[in-house]
């Protein structure tokens, strides 16, 4: 896959330290609120479909994706004592 040609392209935010209890739709609903997610997608394992403990969250914008790394990158996730790790 090719590189973004600028950095304002950039739209895709990698989360990580994920427990195997959360699903695609858990992470959408955590960003829910900022009105900006456009698709989630967690790796899973292909033979078990095991969750890998990490994913990428799309936003609509780069703006909208840098803004939600500033606000939730560190803070806590909603219902589970673990805080965003995200890059």
């Amino acid at each position: 896959m090719a590189a973004p040609a600028a950095a304002d392209e950039v739209k895709t935010l990698w989360i990580r330290d994920l427990q195997t209890c959360m699903d695609e739709n858990y992470i959408y609903n955590c960003f829910a609120a900022t009105g900006e997610v456009q698709s989630v997608k967690l790796i899973r394992d292909k033979q078990s479909g095991q969750l890998q403990g990490y994913g990428f969250v799309e936003f609509i914008s780069h703006a909208s994706a840098d803004q939600v790394l500033q606000t939730y990158n560190g803070q806590m996730m909603m219902n589970v004592k673990m805080v965003f790790q995200l890059n």
